[in-house]
């Protein structure tokens, strides 16, 4: 990920420990370390910004598996599509449905 985003960071993992802590990404826990999804990346390796957005709208205590299953899983506030498949083309519905899906927002 450091190649891509063509970081000059002498330990190649900074860049996405310091993405994280700013919640510009996430990752989640695999056998082999933390994985970063493809997704929340533009071409050129940089986070997209809705991603911080959405992570702000997000339920805080999600854990990150429950906020990957969130991205990938068909969502009845965007008719049944995935976020993931939205958010670059309609991040406007796809903010409002993480707004939605806050716990707060369930009776």
């Amino acid at each position: 990920m450091a190649r891509l985003a063509q970081s000059s960071a002498k330990n190649s993992a900074a860049t996405a420990h310091r993405w994280r802590s700013e919640q510009r990404i996430f990752s989640v826990s695999t056998p082999t370390g933390l994985g970063f999804l493809a997704f929340q990346f533009d071409a050129n390796g940089q986070p997209k910004p809705i991603i911080r957005e959405l992570l702000t709208r997000l339920d805080e205590d999600r854990t990150d598996w429950a906020t990957a299953f969130w991205f990938s899983a068909a969502n009845v506030h965007l008719d049944g599509e995935r976020p993931v498949d939205r958010m670059d083309s309609d991040p406007e519905a796809v903010m409002a449905a993480a707004e939605q899906d806050r716990p707060a927002n369930f009776g």
